[in-house]
This record gives C-alpha cells, sequence and structure tokens, in this order.
C-alpha cells in the first residue's frame, strides 16, 4: 500500500518540478502562435479571424486620437484592415513578457499597401500589446498600442 501511495505523490509533484522559466516560455510560444494566426488571417482578409482573439473590451491607444474602446474598438479596427488596401502585413514580435495572466508584446509591423494611384506604399511602425489570459489557455489583446515611424516608401 505504501508503493502506489508514494507514486501517486511523485506523479502529483511534477507539475511542480517544472522549471523556473518554463511557463513564460510556455506563453511566448503561445503569444507568438496568436500573433502569426492573426498575421495570416489579415494577409488571407479573413478580418473576422484577425480580430478573434481581441478582448471584447480591447482598447486602442493611437498617438494623437482619444482611446477608443470595446466594440468600436473592434469595429474601429475592422474598418481600418478592410479599407487599407494591404497588399502584405507582417508583424515581427521583438519582446514578450509575462507575469500572472498579464503579457505585454513589444514588436515591429510592416504594410505594404496599394495605394489610390495603384503604387506600393510600404508603412513601418512599432506596436505594444497587451495581452490578458481569461481562464486557463484563452489570450486576448486588452490594450493595442500602435505607432508608425514617420517613413513610407
Amino acid at each position: 500500500m505504501t508503493t502506489p501511495f508514494l507514486c501517486v505523490v511523485a506523479l502529483a509533484a511534477i507539475p511542480l518540478a517544472t522549471p523556473a522559466g518554463a511557463e513564460p516560455d510556455r506563453v511566448e510560444r503561445a503569444l507568438r502562435k496568436l500573433r502569426q494566426d492573426i498575421v495570416s488571417a489579415v494577409n488571407a482578409g479573413d478580418l473576422e479571424r484577425a480580430l478573434a482573439c481581441w478582448s471584447a473590451d480591447a482598447r486602442i491607444m493611437i498617438e494623437g486620437r482619444p482611446p477608443i474602446e470595446g466594440s468600436a474598438a473592434l469595429e474601429s479596427a475592422r474598418q481600418r484592415l478592410a479599407s487599407s488596401r494591404v497588399v502584405r502585413f507582417a508583424m515581427e514580435t521583438e519582446r514578450i513578457d509575462h507575469s500572472g495572466n498579464l503579457a505585454y508584446e513589444l514588436g515591429r509591423i510592416t504594410m505594404t499597401l496599394r495605394g489610390p494611384d495603384d503604387t506600393l506604399v510600404e508603412k513601418r511602425g512599432k506596436y505594444l500589446d497587451v495581452w490578458k489570459k481569461h481562464g486557463r489557455s484563452d489570450w486576448r489583446i486588452i490594450v493595442h498600442s500602435p505607432s508608425g515611424d514617420g517613413d513610407s516608401r
């Protein structure tokens, strides 16, 4: 009877024996995958899928404009993407840090757009996204703060 009890105790201790850096690595992998899914969806023109990982109460903070919150933020993001004539969209994550059910992501954005005269225009910028974990594994963007680099080509 002692052996089965020790086996149960040993198996129960396995999650506690996870290396200290394993949780942030798992979070970073999950957020990088979600970011790739967003980029793929935008490039495929699937805006609903692109916005699926945004929280219903998300807040968009763009320099020089009042913050946009909740459903208005999602609708604004949907309209901007739909009307922007994106030819190619890329986001490159530079850093992710995590604590508890919050994480932030810093990165760079590159968008190639078709201009009014059908010329291609490349816009570059950066972003800060704050992610919040809902439940056991459902990460959602709660704050999106993009800014341009001021250089278009």
